[in-house]
């Protein structure tokens, strides 16, 4: 296992016992090897976040701020007990229990209802505000200027472990479903609203928690209703759509949640690909289910 610069258990621990000397440390788990962060469970309790490289650390000091901010938000989102003063800098929350979303069958009323409460909160916040404390901002325009690019990005790379189709489908997608964004559809947005960052309860029908903020910014609402839907299908995301109603004021926005879905699985073709494992990009190019997406 790559510890990066933390170098092994013991170093985490040496590092902890150093930085915290009140936090008796009873047991340490690796509990996720991220792209970001190395992400420790201590004692089962309290879940700490070694960022791996200094843009990492920026990422997450800047999560904390958000969050640290955060009032009568509809769900659990991490409280930041413990932040390192020194260097390397990390930090600590108590863990949150929970599921995550995909292990859920269906989309019941309450989960739905749930999601519904999260993305409104979401449209609260001043995008003045989340400025000042240093998420990125994004315009209608560069945001669509942005996909361009990631599409583009995604052909050079994947092109040659993909078919044809399946990137002329993107880009007529992509030009149909972002000819223009309104302003009122930007919002915070999570950015990462899969899986694991999603907690629910062990009766699968509330939201009990998400957590991972380090990419929020403020950007296009559909990128989070895409992701929310994305286990659900095309029936459970046209429910989660039915559900919001700002798509009566946003024609297009339909059309842009199909489009995150449809491609959404390209970031991690993209990582088999820099990391070599070329058979796992190829297979999951080619998967049935992502072309039906």
């Amino acid at each position: 296992m790559d510890f990066g610069p933390y170098k092994s258990v013991s170093g985490l621990r040496a590092l902890l016992t150093s930085s915290f000397p009140e936090f008796e440390i009873n047991g340490l788990e690796v509990i996720a090897h991220g792209w970001d962060n190395l992400v420790v469970k201590a004692n089962g309790n309290t879940i700490f976040r070694f960022p791996r490289v200094s843009g990492d650390e920026v990422k997450l000091r800047r999560e904390i701020r958000l969050l640290s901010n955060f009032q009568d938000f509809p769900v659990q989102v991490p409280k930041y007990r413990y932040i390192s003063k020194g260097s390397p800098f990390f930090a600590g929350y108590s863990f949150i229990p929970g599921n995550p979303l995909n292990t859920a069958v269906e989309l019941k009323p309450r989960l739905l209802n749930d999601m519904v409460k999260v993305l409104q909160k979401l449209r609260s916040f001043s995008a003045e505000w989340l400025n000042d404390i240093g998420l990125p901002v994004y315009t209608p325009e560069n945001w669509i200027e942005r996909q361009r690019k990631v599409v583009e990005n995604f052909e050079i790379r994947l092109s040659p472990y993909a078919s044809k189709n399946l990137f002329m489908e993107i880009r007529n997608l992509l030009e149909s479903a972002m000819q223009s964004i309104p302003e009122r559809s930007f919002n915070l947005v999570h950015a990462d609203m899969f899986r694991g960052n999603i907690l629910i309860n062990a009766s699968m029908d509330r939201i009990v928690g998400i957590i991972d903020w380090e990419d929020a910014f403020v950007g296009d609402m559909a990128l989070d209703i895409a992701a929310l839907g994305l286990d659900f299908g095309s029936q459970g995301t046209a429910k989660l759509l039915g559900a919001l109603g700002p798509g009566r004021e946003d024609p297009g926005l339909e059309g842009r949640v199909k489009f995150y879905q449809k491609i959404e699985f390209m970031y991690l073709a993209e990582h088999f690909v820099k990391t070599g494992e070329i058979e796992q990009a190829k297979q999951l190019l080619k998967s049935p289910a992502i072309k039906n997406r």
